[in-house]
């Protein structure tokens, strides 16, 4: 191994240790509240605040299809469709901001959405 091989080598470790320690130390993730907003062929259907205790199950039977939305513990998860390939409910939970789950041939898109704390108050401005 040649002393350049080395240093990129090194070089990508030590890129890679950042976006880590970035991502789970240094991101400011703190959110006032976190929905689920469940949207049927581009249309909001419905929002749900997601907390700690949020326990709610949404049957969702459309003309496109049917889909059964889990919402539990901050979190959305397709639990079943009747779509041929089940992708949506393979792909499991989301949380984060920015999320979504997508069944295609149902038409339905969960996103989980996020209003961030901005650290002003009244007297700020």
């Amino acid at each position: 191994m040649k002393k350049f091989d080395k240093i990129i080598i090194i070089s990508v470790l030590l890129i890679s240790l950042l976006g880590f320690l970035y991502l789970n130390y240094i991101k400011d993730d703190n959110f006032n509240s976190k929905k689920a907003q469940i949207s049927i062929d581009g249309q909001v259907y419905k929002t749900v605040e997601l907390t700690e205790t949020t326990d709610e199950t949404i049957n969702l039977d459309t003309e496109f299809g049917k889909n059964t939305i889990k919402l539990s513990d901050n979190k959305a998860n397709i639990i079943d469709a009747n779509c041929p390939d089940k992708v949506c409910v393979e792909d499991g939970s989301i949380d984060e901001p920015g999320e979504i789950l997508v069944c295609l041939p149902n038409k339905v898109v969960v996103e989980i959405i996020g209003e961030k704390e901005d650290g002003l108050d009244d007297t700020s401005y």
